[in-house]
């Protein structure tokens, strides 16, 4: 997941599912380098996998123009691009977790941040806002 506190609120509220999240590549982007400004998740991958991708977003994609017009089928590609990048995202993290001197940092991640994801997801979803 890139953002996952809110990727599991919109799964728990439309699906009702609880997805326990394994790793936020927002988060993980975070503890490698704690002045990273540059945490979304398109940023993220134009910096640390392709420099040639073209930044876009929504609201660019579909500048001017109401989203019912467009079959969901669209709305599908757009969501799986960003499931791509958040993949090559998570693998690339994954090598740099994996170096010998972030161990720690590694732990962190998994021991830590990532059970509080679904921790502060519920705690939101119950009228508790926390940034």
């Amino acid at each position: 997941m890139h953002n996952g506190k809110f990727d599991y609120k919109v799964i728990k509220c439309t699906c009702d599912i609880e997805l326990v999240p394994y790793w936020d590549t927002m988060i993980a982007a975070k503890i490698l380098d704690e002045n990273e400004l540059r945490a979304s998740l398109k940023e993220q991958y134009i910096d640390k996998i392709d420099s040639s991708q073209e930044k876009y977003d929504i609201e660019h994609l579909f500048e001017g123009l109401p989203y019912a017009i467009f079959s969901p089928e669209l709305f599908a590609l757009y969501a799986a691009t960003d499931s791509k990048m958040t993949y090559d995202l998570y693998e690339w993290q994954l090598k740099q977790y994996m170096l010998p001197d972030n161990s720690k940092l590694l732990s962190l991640l998994l021991n830590v941040e990532m059970p509080v994801v679904q921790v502060a997801a519920e705690m939101e979803l119950t009228g508790i806002c926390i940034d």
